[in-house]
């Protein structure tokens, strides 16, 4: 379930001060609401809302004129970053998460991530300066993030680091939602579009690549991406 708070006065103090509003996504409550604590208190940011058991946002996000989401994955999903930077209304999207693979963190920049940190890599307070600095158009990476951007636009001629692996965007898309454990409807209610399409595109995902099942289809997929990673 989806809860957003009151709507409540967008600005405080207006003379001086903007409030950035914030959407927490975070399949852990336990740290969407130390998420909620460690922003609560910050006089420049109001969190409007939460989608701690990962269900759809688009509505809310619409609804509340969402600034900055705030994504919370270990791993990051690239098919669900990828979903709210094209249902978000415009709202820039903060990762914040312990995964260290470099494909990994490229894949979610790649998706629509504007700044992300990791885990044991930052202090308390530079989560509010990421969410604000995400709100005004700049992009806050952890050193660790940076070093592996600038290390691959040093080292690849593609701008694409997701592995294709012969699908089109969309089907690696719905793919990597599919690996993250989503069922066709739950994908259709994600990507806002109709499950008859779902269905369309997996049964092509199965063709591409060579699997009769989706238990087959998702260990093909991690298969080949292993085996893509160890070629980076």
């Amino acid at each position: 379930m989806i809860k957003v708070t009151r709507p409540e006065v967008r600005w405080r103090r207006s003379w001086l001060i903007r409030m950035v509003r914030v959407f927490i996504v975070d399949e852990n409550p336990v740290m969407e609401l130390g998420l909620r604590s460690l922003l609560g208190d910050h006089p420049e940011i109001e969190v409007v809302g939460d989608a701690s058991n990962g269900g759809p946002v688009a509505g809310a996000l619409l609804t509340h004129g969402v600034d900055v989401i705030l994504v919370s994955a270990s791993p990051p999903n690239p098919g669900k970053i990828r979903a709210l930077a094209r249902h978000g209304g415009g709202a820039r999207i903060a990762l914040l998460t312990s995964a260290d693979e470099q494909s990994v963190l490229l894949r979610a920049l790649a998706a629509g991530a504007h700044s992300c940190i990791l885990h044991g890599h930052f202090e308390p307070q530079e989560v509010a300066t990421m969410v604000l600095a995400t709100a005004y158009g700049q992009s806050f990476l952890s050193s660790t993030v940076a070093t592996f951007l600038v290390t691959w636009l040093h080292g690849n001629a593609s701008m694409d680091p997701r592995p294709r692996l012969g699908l089109t965007p969309r089907e690696i898309e719905i793919m990597e939602l599919i690996s993250g454990g989503l069922s066709n409807r739950a994908i259709a209610d994600r990507l806002i579009i109709s499950e008859k399409t779902v269905k369309n595109h997996v049964h092509s995902i199965y063709k591409r690549l060579g699997s009769d099942s989706r238990d087959n289809a998702i260990q093909r997929w991690n298969d080949l991406q292993s085996a893509a990673r160890t070629h980076e």
